[in-house]
């Protein structure tokens, strides 16, 4: 997805800011998918459709595995699930934490708009405006 790299490498920069992945791509499929992008630098953790087949569970467990990583917890306020998907925004939901809908191929920004994200985005093309969104 264009802007991807650019996001990833500003949140990045940030100190206060911890990056992780959640797909339902099978861990060793989605790290491999990481490294084609040239992403997979960014990311130390995630969730996988292999814990769980549940986006829920994705994303919970890659939460896990963050405080884990940090030795603390994470408050939820402080947690943004990025996605193209109405599964995306869904999960966020139920976990709540807050979502930023992203239009791609499978959905626009005016479809993802009807499940309500917190913030919904056109495309990744504009980082700074990104940042602002998770400041």
């Amino acid at each position: 997805m264009p802007g991807v790299p650019d996001i990833l490498n500003l949140l990045s920069a940030q100190n206060d800011i911890l990056l992780s992945i959640a797909t339902g791509n099978f861990e060793e499929a989605g790290w491999m998918k990481l490294e084609y992008g040239g992403i997979d630098q960014y990311f130390k953790f995630g969730g996988f459709g292999s814990d769980s087949p549940s986006r829920v569970n994705i994303v919970q467990t890659a939460i896990q595995r963050g405080e884990k990583f940090l030795l603390e917890k994470i408050p939820f306020h402080q947690v943004f699930v990025i996605g193209d998907t109405e599964h995306d925004i869904n999960a966020a939901k139920v976990l709540g934490v807050k979502s930023i809908g992203v239009g791609a191929y499978h959905l626009s920004k005016d479809d993802l708009s009807k499940h309500e994200p917190d913030f919904v985005m056109d495309d990744l093309q504009n980082a700074e405006a990104f940042l602002e969104l998770v400041r």
